[in-house]
């Protein structure tokens, strides 16, 4: 996209105004005005370059499904890109302190632009596809919706860079679509290989499968002991909360199959293939993912979030509005003080002038003493005889 896309719209003089009122429509999410600006088709300031620019000002504010839908309809580009690279579907997943209600209409306007065909593996200026900064933002709606459309093996090797950060959106959306991503598969196949394959024949002899099996039995270890937590905290006898039982029945897989592949018994010319690895490697990443994921965000590995998303967003936004409360009391705060000292320098300036007063009033006093003894003097003057005149 040019750059005249997200600097400005093009509008010539006379029709400034409206470009004006259309572009804060679109950003405020006012579909009304909106509908009525196109419903005689596209005004003439209306060129291509507006038309992207509004799309990327709605996806970016107050976002509203039918406006998108509108401005998709009257020709705009739903891959029109700003200065940062961002698509209208990177805009919708930068939502970390959203409300409910906007990560919500983010969400209906992102599936607007799904629909009309949006790319999704776009990137931007730094090399973000949408899928990753829904992630790295904690907006798990739009990273459930974008799960499924590729770029999962990208979320992968985002998550390998972020130096053991944890990120608890993007493990949600790995355990559940990273081995059903082809692609994905062939990179973590590629990626346990370069690890424990020394000799590169694509097969694990017994002493790199023991390396194998001791990184597995750590991962284990703490999903056995998580699955310890979980049990005495009683969370995995609550009835809805299913995901709990199935990360504890995953981490006593996880124990059971380390027990049960006893490699002292095989042969000792055996090579394990990918296959033999698979179910093993499943499980030592989506325990990984889930062992990442806090206590409060729930059990990534089969749940639907989108619930729990909500309910995450409306906390954030109580935090948010508690955080308002204590700035506004602050600014109360120094604003009396401010106007305590306003007052105090006005008490101050006003005792000022009051003797300023005093003195000037005392100047005139004494100058008007001063201009009387003068006057009687000259009276008397005039009235005593001149001597030799007698």
């Amino acid at each position: 996209m040019g750059s005249a896309c997200a600097t400005g719209l093009t509008a010539v003089a006379p029709a400034e105004d409206e470009a004006r009122q259309f572009e804060k429509a679109c950003l405020g999410g006012d579909r009304l005005a909106v509908q009525d600006a196109l419903s005689g088709g596209a005004p003439g300031w209306l060129d291509q370059e507006a038309l992207d620019y509004c799309l990327l000002k709605a996806c970016g504010g107050e976002t509203d499904a039918v406006v998108v839908r509108e401005l998709l309809g009257a020709g705009a580009n739903a891959d029109a890109q700003n200065v940062y690279g961002n698509t209208g579907l990177h805009l919708c997943c930068l939502t970390r302190t959203a409300t409910a209600k906007l990560l919500q209409k983010k969400y209906e306007a992102a599936q607007v632009l799904l629909e009309k065909g949006c790319a999704t593996q776009v990137e931007n200026r730094d090399g973000d596809i949408a899928l990753i900064l829904a992630c790295a933002n904690e907006n798990e709606l739009m990273a459930n919706l974008l799960a499924g459309r590729g770029g999962v093996w990208r979320l992968f090797q985002w998550t390998l860079q972020r130096e053991n950060a944890s990120n608890w959106v993007a493990g949600g959306v790995l355990c559940r679509a990273a081995f059903d991503d082809a692609e994905c598969v062939v990179g973590i196949k590629n990626r346990i290989m370069s690890l424990f394959d020394k000799d590169g024949d694509g097969k694990l002899n017994r002493t790199e499968m023991k390396a194998f099996l001791k990184a597995y039995k750590r991962v284990s270890d703490r999903a056995d002991e998580r699955r310890a937590r979980i049990r005495a905290s009683g969370q995995d006898r609550t009835g809805g909360e299913d995901t709990s039982r199935s990360f504890v029945e995953m981490s006593e897989t996880m124990v059971r199959m380390h027990k049960d592949l006893d490699i002292e018994r095989d042969a000792a010319d055996r090579m394990y293939a990918w296959a033999d690895l698979l179910p093993m490697v499943m499980h030592y990443y989506r325990a990984t993912w889930n062992l990442s994921r806090p206590a409060d965000k729930g059990w990534a590995r089969f749940r639907d979030t989108a619930v729990e998303g909500a309910a995450r967003v409306q906390l954030s936004t109580l935090r948010s509005k508690a955080a308002t409360k204590v700035q506004a009391a602050v600014r109360g705060s120094l604003v009396r003080r401010h106007w305590d000292d306003i007052q105090e320098s006005t008490a101050m300036e006003k005792a000022e002038r009051a003797r300023r007063r005093e003195l000037e009033a005392a100047a005139v006093k004494v100058q008007s003493v001063a201009r009387g003894n003068a006057a009687r003097a000259d009276v008397a003057a005039r009235r005593s005889p001149v001597p030799g005149n007698e």
